[in-house]
């Protein structure tokens, strides 16, 4: 192969290697600022590294905007997500109705995706301007 040849392959490998961002015990795998809109849901996923055993999520959410800031927050499995946007009954890990704030803690199983749902349905006015801060933890630092 042409030494350009190979410049331009390697570029392109690194280029595609820099959206690839896993999470290791310890990482911040999501820290966000989000606007749910009125009568809406947003939601942001995480998946879970195969070597993450005896792994926990710890975070936090703020919610502002709106006459009481506040948001409904859900942490679900892929499984329990699929069954609360289809509106089948679904198990929650996490929620919390109507706060303004919230911090939880989740056990996690290795490749699972975990679901932060922010659900404003039940606001016709008003927009909310949510933040949210999650860590993968392993289990000797709790």
């Amino acid at each position: 192969m042409k030494p350009h040849i190979q410049a331009i392959f390697l570029a392109g490998i690194l280029l595609l290697l820099s959206f690839v961002h896993p999470v290791f015990a310890g990482d911040v795998g999501i820290d966000k600022e989000l606007t749910v809109v009125r009568g809406d849901y947003k939601e942001v996923h995480l998946l879970i590294p195969s070597d993450a055993e005896d792994s926990y999520l710890e975070g936090s959410f703020t919610c502002k905007g709106g006459f009481y800031d506040d948001i409904n927050f859900l942490v679900l499995t892929k499984d329990q997500y699929v069954r609360w946007y289809s509106n089948y009954p679904y198990k929650a890990l996490v929620k919390y109705d109507k706060k303004k704030e919230g911090k939880f803690r989740v056990p996690v199983q290795p490749e699972e995706t975990y679901y932060f749902v922010f659900d404003n349905f039940f606001s016709t006015v008003s927009n909310k301007n949510v933040k949210v801060q999650v860590k993968l933890l392993s289990g000797d630092k709790q």
